[in-house]
């Protein structure tokens, strides 16, 4: 197997710190399932430099997370050190620059949907560089358990997890609170607070809504989700794309209500509740006529890593 060099991210300079998810779980599922990969991280941070352009040195093949911003880096780093580099595009956000077309300066670009890929064709990248390859979730999602603390909360349980972002349609979810019936009860599980959001927000004196903070949770988050009777993640933009908690939910099995944007509708399990438009009056809607029908039990969506690897083997080899 050839040496592959990680460029930024989690765990670049130290190795793998913390939880890892999304597309830069993608070396550490490599070191676990094919150990025979040679696999060193990389980062232009201060004190790693130097280290790092020894370590791009050794390496046959440059890979980065992320979307513009990344692109330019792995076009000065393949013009510098003529490596093989190969971009994860992650998303659509604002970059230094509009140019799409620097992609085409790589060998090769993965997206996670089908969606994306056509993005980034519209944006004048050629097809044929262009890789579908969705990522797995993590083994542990398939074997979440209920949690009896979580269960206790309610008997009609919607969760909201993540962090609280303008994005995730965080402020929707604020207001839809007014709308949901008080036999309904609202577990939001909030990861890190960022855009004018903040804990005081969440002081709710209303019976049927409790807040969690990671630090407070009593399980895992895929237990907690296992638990819940309905997710809502009501995205007003995709920051990754797609979102890596709706293939999490979807693996787990859960009843899902999400927006129909991106490539959302792609990656979702059968019988998710797909918003066209997203208000706080219609979220409650949906909520409140999930549970006014006999529920159904979700089929779970395999996102598989052997999967995925298989076809990076064949990726990284041509």
């Amino acid at each position: 197997m050839k040496k592959i060099c990680f460029i930024g991210g989690k765990g670049a300079g130290d190795g793998f710190v913390d939880r890892v998810c999304g597309p830069q779980r993608l070396p550490l599922e490599l070191s676990k399932r094919l150990p025979d990969c040679k696999i060193t991280f990389v980062s232009f941070q201060q004190g790693y430099v130097l280290e790092s352009l020894r370590k791009i040195q050794k390496a046959d093949i440059l890979h980065g997370h992320g979307s513009l911003n990344m692109c330019l880096l792995l076009f000065f780093l393949k013009k510098i050190f003529c490596k093989k580099t190969i971009l994860t595009f992650t998303d659509f956000k604002r970059n230094v620059t509009r140019n799409y077309k620097l992609l085409n300066h790589l060998d090769a670009i993965v997206v996670l949907s089908q969606f994306a890929k056509k993005k980034l064709e519209y944006h004048g990248v050629n097809p044929a560089k262009i890789k579908v390859i969705p990522y797995g979730v993590e083994d542990s999602f398939y074997g979440a358990k209920n949690n009896k603390r979580i269960r206790k909360l309610g008997n009609k349980l919607v969760l909201y997890y993540g962090d609280a972002r303008y994005e995730r349609g965080f402020h929707i979810l604020l207001k839809s609170i007014r709308y949901i019936p008080e036999g309904i009860t609202l577990l939001i599980c909030v990861r890190k607070f960022l855009r004018g959001f903040n804990p005081r927000l969440l002081n709710f004196k209303k019976k049927n809504v409790h807040f969690l903070q990671v630090r407070d949770y009593p399980c895992s988050i895929q237990d907690i989700i296992k638990s819940s009777d309905i997710v809502v993640l009501p995205f007003v933009h995709n920051t990754l794309e797609p979102p890596l908690s709706l293939m999490e939910v979807s693996a787990v099995g859960t009843p899902m209500i999400t927006t129909d944007i991106g490539g959302n509708k792609e990656v979702v399990a059968d019988g998710t509740i797909l918003l066209h438009e997203c208000t706080p009056e219609k979220l409650a809607e949906a909520i409140t006529k999930h549970f006014s029908k006999k529920l159904k039990i979700t089929k779970r969506k395999i996102y598989s890593w052997d999967e995925s690897l298989s076809k990076f083997e064949k990726l990284y080899s041509g």
